[in-house]
């Protein structure tokens, strides 16, 4: 399954419970390092960036606004209160399993917030 149903589904199954809230898909982290460690901390996606995935993968990451950064590029997030992150993803489409990569992913980078 491809698109944000794909998305949504590899999230569902590992647990991180995805919601749809004004066209992005929210969904739980549950943090290993960093300041956020052993939280469980939303992250979201914007619904449009899912067309290609998991060929591509979303570029923003969106975070609320007490989960900052000491650089980052951002930008504004129509969801009240949230902030988009600017992240590439090096290596993409070397996992198999395209959630998996992603969530590590996003761990990573909530992982380096300050």
């Amino acid at each position: 399954m491809s698109g944000p149903e794909g998305f949504t589904a590899g999230l569902t199954a590992y647990g991180a419970a995805p919601r749809s809230v004004d066209g992005h898909i929210v969904y739980d982290v549950d943090v290993v390092d960093g300041r956020f460690a052993g939280e469980v901390v939303e992250s979201a996606v914007a619904i449009d960036e899912l067309s290609r995935w998991p060929l591509v993968p979303p570029h923003w990451i969106y975070l609320p606004n007490g989960v900052g950064f000491a650089a980052t590029n951002t930008q504004p997030c129509p969801m009240p209160g949230w902030l988009g992150h600017s992240r590439q993803i090096v290596g993409w489409g070397n996992d198999p399993d395209p959630t998996a990569g992603w969530v590590a992913h996003v761990r990573g980078v909530i992982g380096e917030a300050v």
